[in-house]
C-alpha cells in the first residue's frame, strides 16, 4: 500500500491584537521532496512527531526528531525544518502575540526536543475544528487546547531522574486538587511528607518545569476552558479553578488572552449567529 503524503493546515480568523492566541495549525505527512524553505519565524512553533523522522537545525546543529518527541522553536528563531527519508509523519500549531514568547518563557519551555510520547490527536482535533471560527466561545476553545498541549510539553509524563515517586505523586497530587486555593509548593510538600526544596528539585528535574509554574498552568487551562463553557460568574470561575481572588485571575486571564473574564463571559453569552 502506498504511502498517503498530504498538507492539511488552518490559520486563525481571529485573535490578532490580543496578548496571545494561536495562529495556526496542521497535520503533515511529507517526503524529503517537500522539504520546506529556511525562514525567520516571528511566532512560537511547536512539531509533534507521529511517524518517520524530522531534521530540525538550530544554531549551526541538526537535530532527528522521533515518534513522540516535540519539537520546539522559540519565537524569532529561523524555521529550518526537513523530513528525513522516507516520510515525516507530524501535527503542529504555532502561537503568536505580544504575549507568546513571555507565556513559554514562564512554562520554561526550552528551545529544541522534548519526549512527550503519543501526540494527543483530541487536543490537535479542537485546534483545527475551531481555529478558523469567529465565534468568541470557540476561540477560547482553542486557547484552552494549546494552552493545554504546551502544558503536556512542558510537563511530559514519564522519564528516569530521581526521585521520581516524589514527582509522579506531586504531579497527582496537583492535578486532582489544584482546584483548592490554599493548595502550593508547601502543602503538596507536606503531604508527601517531604522538604519542599527536595521537591522542588525533584519536579524541575522530571518535568522541567517549577512545581508552582505547573499548578499555575492547571488552573489557567481550567478557567479557559470554564470560560468558554460555563454560564457561571467569574467569581465561581475562579474559586472553582483555585485562585486566591477573582481579582488575580481576572488579571492572568486578561495576561494570556487579552481580554479580562468578564468580557469573556459577555461574548459567550452572546447568541451565534
Amino acid at each position: 500500500m502506498a504511502l498517503k503524503i498530504f498538507k492539511d493546515y488552518k490559520f486563525a480568523v481571529a485573535g490578532k491584537g490580543t496578548g496571545f492566541y494561536v495562529r495556526s495549525t496542521g497535520h503533515y505527512c511529507v517526503t524529503p521532496a517537500m522539504a520546506e524553505s529556511v525562514h525567520p519565524a516571528g511566532y512560537a512553533e511547536f512539531f509533534w512527531c507521529i511517524g518517520g523522522q524530522g531534521l530540525f537545525r538550530m544554531n549551526g546543529k541538526t537535530s532527528i526528531l522521533n515518534p513522540g518527541e516535540v519539537w520546539y522553536y522559540p519565537v524569532g528563531a529561523v524555521h529550518d525544518i526537513r523530513p528525513s527519508d522516507p516520510f515525516f509523519h507530524y501535527r503542529w500549531f504555532t502561537i503568536e502575540g505580544p504575549s507568546a514568547a513571555r507565556i513559554c518563557e514562564d512554562l520554561r519551555l526550552k528551545p529544541g526536543i522534548h519526549t512527550c510520547g503519543e501526540a494527543p490527536v483530541d487536543l490537535f482535533l479542537k485546534l483545527e475544528k475551531n481555529i478558523d471560527s469567529l465565534a468568541p466561545e470557540d476561540n477560547r476553545e482553542v486557547l484552552s487546547a494549546a494552552f493545554d498541549l504546551m502544558t503536556r510539553i512542558a510537563a511530559p509524563c514519564g522519564g528516569n531522574t530521581l526521585p521520581v515517586s516524589s514527582a509522579r505523586m506531586a504531579r497527582q497530587i496537583i492535578d486532582a486538587e489544584f482546584g483548592d486555593p490554599s493548595l502550593n509548593i508547601n502543602e503538596v510538600a507536606r503531604q508527601l511528607h517531604v522538604h519542599r526544596v527536595s521537591l522542588s528539585r525533584a519536579f524541575s528535574e522530571e518535568y522541567h518545569i517549577p512545581v508552582s509554574g505547573y499548578l499555575h498552568a492547571c488552573r489557567v487551562r481550567k478557567g479557559l476552558r470554564l470560560l468558554s463553557e460555563s454560564p457561571r460568574s467569574v467569581k465561581e470561575i475562579a474559586e472553582e479553578c483555585g485562585f486566591a481572588s477573582s481579582g488575580y485571575f481576572i488579571k492572568v486571564i486578561e495576561k494570556v488572552t487579552g481580554k479580562t473574564p468578564g468580557v469573556l463571559a459577555k461574548e459567550n453569552r452572546k447568541p451565534r449567529d
